[in-house]
């Protein structure tokens, strides 16, 4: 990637992202066109128990877009996902932690994840709802903004609550985007929560109801 980099364009996106990361400087185009005869070799190195190997070493990289490519592994090699691969997925939510990575390996890898292997899921969820690191507790409240009609809405409010009185964006906007991803479901049992929790900040309050007329 490092013949297809931009400086002006990688300085821009950096400034983006709060300076946290450096860039390339590649459009998601660019980067797919890169990465693409590598994808299918990775892909098959994931598949033969070298995910985490593959993961990590993308996590090493100072380039933000190298995460961006691991993340299209870890999810392309979803059905080899096994119950350790949860600790995988931890690792990379604490690693260079923000929104732009953390909700993908939140509502794609850990969502796919807690489908597959729902026997393990109370224990994750309640140890990332009372984690002291606020992206796991994030990923807690969005690892089901895929299932639609198969939300577990109990389960949602019991990551939710714990953090109404939260003064994180991240947590705030986290708790209003699952009820409104749920209230295309169920309309009326996200009113009716909102209306019974005054404690919810504005914002989580206006991005819950923001598609109920």
């Amino acid at each position: 990637m490092q013949n297809k980099a931009d400086p002006e364009r990688a300085s821009a996106m950096a400034r983006y992202m709060k300076n946290r990361f450096q860039y390339f400087g590649i459009s998601s185009t660019e980067r797919n066109l890169v990465f693409k005869p590598y994808r299918n070799p990775l892909l098959a190195f994931a598949k033969k128990g070298h995910l985490e190997t593959i993961l990590l070493q993308t996590w090493a990289f100072d380039q933000r877009e190298m995460q961006y490519c691991g993340l299209e592994i870890l999810w392309a090699a979803r059905k080899v996902y096994t119950t350790g691969t949860i600790d995988l997925i931890e690792k990379l939510i604490l690693r260079k932690s923000w929104w732009d990575t953390v909700d993908l390996l939140a509502a794609k890898a850990a969502g796919h994840w807690f489908s597959v292997f729902p026997e393990k899921k109370a224990a994750r969820i309640r140890r990332w709802t009372r984690h002291p690191d606020l992206w796991l507790n994030r990923s807690a409240i969005l690892h089901q903004l895929g299932y639609k009609g198969n939300t577990d809405f109990e389960l949602m409010k019991k990551t939710i609550l714990p953090h109404i009185h939260s003064k994180e964006f991240f947590l705030r906007k986290a708790i209003g985007w699952a009820l409104r991803q749920y209230s295309r479901v169920n309309p009326q049992a996200v009113l009716e929560f909102v209306k019974e929790h005054d404690a919810l900040s504005g914002l989580s309050k206006k991005e819950a109801l923001r598609l109920i007329k």
